[in-house]
């Protein structure tokens, strides 16, 4: 016997779209902060330029899909100033200490 399919219900869609992309800038905020104090605590011989080009890519990649998709927020507001000039630290958004709380020091 064949269960009948629920109908689809536009507004759950968008809410369920919207906690997707919370919770992707969320994590997206923390993999950034250890990335970024992994190349902070790495020597300067050791980084590997290539791969760090695809890692910040990555990431603004994601910025600009959660930039499409939220609505503004001081978290998303910090994301969008976590990689800017690569030295951690821009528009009060410091990412190589303390403890990864969406990037911000407590």
């Amino acid at each position: 016997m064949a269960v009948p399919c629920c109908p689809r219900i536009p507004e759950l869609e968008d809410c369920a779209e919207d906690v997707r992309l919370r919770h992707q800038l969320w994590t997206s905020v923390v993999a950034w902060a250890e990335l970024t104090a992994t190349w902070l605590g790495d020597r300067f011989e050791w980084l590997a330029p290539a791969a760090m080009e695809e890692q910040v890519g990555a990431y603004s990649r994601a910025v600009f899909k959660m930039e499409r998709g939220l609505l503004p927020n001081k978290v998303r507001a910090g994301a969008q100033g976590g990689c800017g000039t690569g030295r951690g630290r821009q528009e009060g958004w410091w990412l190589g200490s303390g403890r990864a709380t969406a990037g911000f020091v407590e």
